[in-house]
């Protein structure tokens, strides 16, 4: 479905100017933004609750979820990250948290997809071994 929608996109950037012909530059921008656009519309095409798990690291990271949250969510300063739930609690909650000191995050700095794409990457992260299964804390 990407392909596709990239494919679109490099087409109309390179069929757009006059007779077909633009500069490189031109081309290339057009392109790029084209690129971003079928980004989004494949991401919105996506089933409801998916999410892409290595874009979720990049925003993860990007957003600096790990300075509080720790690289994989497990905890530090902020509280642990539950990645059981679904998108949409993910979403109430970076919204509106309730106890601790995260502050609210709108839509206008991290939209609702990027917050599915979190999700997905923290719901690919695999649990913790319990402590019942590590000798060292046996002893």
């Amino acid at each position: 479905m990407k392909l596709i929608a990239t494919w679109i996109a490099l087409a109309i950037a390179v069929g757009d100017g006059p007779r077909g012909v633009q500069p490189n530059v031109e081309r290339s921008a057009k392109a790029f933004a084209l690129q971003a656009e079928a980004d989004a519309i494949a991401r919105r095409l996506q089933p409801s609750g998916s999410g892409s798990a290595e874009n979720g690291k990049r925003l993860y990271m990007t957003y600096y979820c790990y300075s509080c949250h720790g690289t994989e969510g497990h905890g530090g300063a902020g509280s642990r990250l539950i990645a059981r739930a679904t998108p949409d609690a993910l979403i109430r909650y970076v919204r509106k948290p309730t106890g601790g000191n995260m502050p609210p995050y709108t839509s206008k700095v991290i939209s609702d997809l990027d917050l599915t794409d979190i999700h997905a990457y923290l719901r690919s992260i695999p649990p913790s071994p319990p402590a019942k299964s590590i000798p060292m804390l046996q002893q």
